[in-house]
């Protein structure tokens, strides 16, 4: 999960039009939201800009990603958000079946009346972070190592379990993103002498490239480089050590 800033004063044409007005008038009553007005093509194109078609819990690349309603559009629920801009950002197909409709709250909201969405946030303190809202920095950390995403507190450990986020698919793939960097290292190693520079340089590049926010798992990335002094850097046989740090050092952005 990366944060994202989305601004919610730039709300697409097709959600603030007269049709989207009249549908969830009906939608409010018991119809089904439609589709063709959350999934509009500028609707996506949005989305494609600031989540990089990026699934907004695991961040997944997929060009068939679905559309999240952090708050479920279930009729029992809120349906009356179904077309509400900071209600929606895109999912993949897993993180969007495992939370499904569940939406845990600190306190539950018993008025009935529609509250406006940013009321919401204060009344019932939800559980599920939200990439738009939370920053995931302060709730997140991994193990580098298994490539699994670690809980810092309480509504992080919730959303892990309710999104599944410690899935085998998703442990293996972080860690790919590791092993990538080993291969390399290990090249290095059966070396016994310095070797040249292009060597290093190209490990730099890898963890650079790996945190960038357009990148899949780049949280996982950013921790890679976070970490690197204290993680990475002494798989490295010592003798490659001090070239590795000064390669390091100078891809840092």
């Amino acid at each position: 999960m990366r944060k994202i800033e989305k601004k919610y004063d730039n709300v697409p044409a097709i959600l603030k039009s007269e049709r989207e007005k009249n549908d969830i008038k009906k939608v409010v009553e018991g119809a089904k939201p439609q589709p063709d007005i959350y999934r509009n093509d500028e609707v996506l194109n949005e989305l494609d800009k600031l989540y990089f078609k990026k699934c907004g819990y695991c961040e997944t690349i997929t060009n068939n990603y679905k559309i999240e309603h952090y708050r479920p559009k279930d009729v029992t629920l809120y349906p009356y958000l179904a077309y509400e801009w900071s209600n929606i950002f895109p999912v993949c197909h897993h993180c969007n079946h495992s939370k499904g409709n569940k939406f845990p709250v600190k306190i539950k909201n018993t008025n009935k009346e529609l509250i406006h969405i940013n009321d919401l946030n204060e009344i019932e303190d939800p559980i599920v972070l939200n990439p738009e809202v939370d920053n995931p920095n302060e709730h997140f950390d991994f193990n580098i190592e298994t490539g699994e995403i670690v809980a810092k507190t309480e509504r992080a450990k919730q959303t892990i379990k309710i999104c599944d986020l410690n899935s085998d698919d998703l442990i293996f793939y972080r860690k790919d993103t590791l092993d990538e960097i080993l291969v390399v290292i290990n090249l290095i190693n059966v070396s016994d002498k310095i070797i040249d520079d292009i060597y290093y340089h190209t490990i730099a590049k890898l963890v650079n490239k790996n945190k960038h926010k357009k990148i899949r798992f780049s949280m996982y990335g950013q921790k890679v480089s976070e970490k690197f002094n204290n993680i990475i850097l002494p798989k490295f046989l010592p003798m490659h050590q001090k070239q590795m740090k000064l390669a390091f050092q100078k891809y840092l952005d």
